[in-house]
């Protein structure tokens, strides 16, 4: 208890662990409890709002960890924003996933394409916005991240961004457009794909950029 007061990596580690023990359960009473049942049904949406709860308690404790690292490129700010939008990115993708395999278009998958463009649309500004960090006049931590988004790991970089741009922009434009129902369910495979890679590679750049005011250097 004493540690579950004083250590966010404590909390994160009970939050995840609750949420793949729920999660497991939720998943099992989908095949197992009838959904005819009132009683039944009504006690396994509950049971997944604490799972998508236990969620986000999860992510937020996260996002704490990196916080208390007093980085500038980990500030919660910045590292709740990433975390909590490939949250949103990857549900929306994955959603739109399993209801194209399960051909269920109705009212909600003509419009997940858009909603996975909009979130894409945000995270990519998002994430961009250190750059305009290369314009500080002194060395500050932030613009040393961005130098080196640009400079050392320019690859990693452009291959984040184009996995964003084409997985969470052009195939869901495209699905948008309509088509077969084994064309529908190709581009939410591929946009899925792609979208987990780009996110694999934010993930590294979120670790590689990170700056220190204790590296020589760092800040002047």
């Amino acid at each position: 208890v004493i540690v579950l007061r004083t250590s966010w990596m404590s909390r994160e580690i009970v939050a995840f662990g609750g949420f793949a023990m729920l999660a497991i359960a939720y998943a099992a009473s989908l095949f197992v409890l009838p959904g005819a049942v009132d009683g039944l049904a009504a006690a396994r949406d509950v049971l997944g709002w604490i799972v998508a709860a236990l969620g986000v308690v999860g992510v937020a404790c996260s996002v704490m960890i990196y916080h208390a690292t007093r980085k500038a490129w980990w500030t919660a700010s910045i590292s709740g924003f990433k975390f909590f939008m490939t949250e949103v990115l990857l549900g929306l993708a994955a959603t739109a996933l399993i209801l194209a395999t399960a051909g269920l278009p109705g009212p909600v998958l003509p419009a997940l394409p858009a909603l996975v463009i909009a979130a894409s649309a945000i995270k990519a500004a998002g994430e961009l916005a250190v750059l305009f960090h290369l314009r500080d006049k002194r060395y500050t931590e932030l613009r040393r991240s961005a130098l080196v988004l640009v400079r050392d790991l320019r690859g990693v970089t452009v291959a984040r961004f184009a996995m964003l741009v084409i997985g969470g922009g052009v195939l869901p434009l495209t699905s948008l457009v309509g088509g077969s129902h084994d064309t529908s369910l190709g581009i939410a495979i591929a946009s899925l794909v792609l979208l987990l890679a780009g996110e694999l590679f934010e993930r590294v750049l979120f670790f590689a950029a990170a700056s220190s005011p204790g590296i020589p250097g760092a800040v002047r």
